[in-house]
């Protein structure tokens, strides 16, 4: 005769220690043109340091900003969770009398035509832009693929 106990702690068991598969966040948006200040942040030691160790390669000294498409509650808010349970974030640090603020990075796939460039979603503390602008740092210059006003897809990694 089975004892019931442990057929069902084996299960429980399996079932916890099976990995969690979870579906990437794919979000859609529009291309637009910066100001600028990206690359200067971006080409900051700290900041680059940061950038170099989640990318595993040198960061473009520039940003790529996404507004994305409607409707962006759940995607924020989805965006926001993943920000808590699975960012990495970079710490506040002082240079030359100026603090900078922190910020929590992902990891992410950006579809750029053909390719498929390896980035990190960087949400800055402070910002200029309204939530629903992302901006995206990669290894290489994305525009260089892109223009103002195209369509692009990016696919968040947790």
């Amino acid at each position: 005769m089975t004892n019931a106990p442990s057929i069902l702690l084996r299960l429980i068991k399996t079932t916890l220690l099976r990995p969690i598969k979870t579906i990437p966040l794919k979000l859609k948006g529009i291309v637009e043109r910066g100001i600028g200040k990206g690359k200067h942040y971006v080409s900051i030691p700290e900041f680059k340091r940061y950038f170099k160790r989640l990318l595993g390669t040198e960061p473009y000294p520039g940003t790529l900003n996404v507004r994305l498409r409607k409707p962006v509650e759940g995607t924020l808010s989805h965006l926001e969770r993943l920000k808590k349970s699975s960012g990495i974030s970079l710490e506040p640090f002082k240079k030359d009398g100026i603090t900078y603020h922190t910020g929590t990075s992902l990891h992410c796939t950006v579809f750029a035509g053909r390719e498929e460039i390896p980035g990190v979603l960087f949400f800055p503390e402070k910002t200029i832009h309204s939530p629903d602008v992302v901006e995206v740092i990669a290894g290489k210059r994305i525009m260089d693929l892109l223009s103002e006003g195209d369509l692009v897809e990016i696919e968040v990694k947790d």
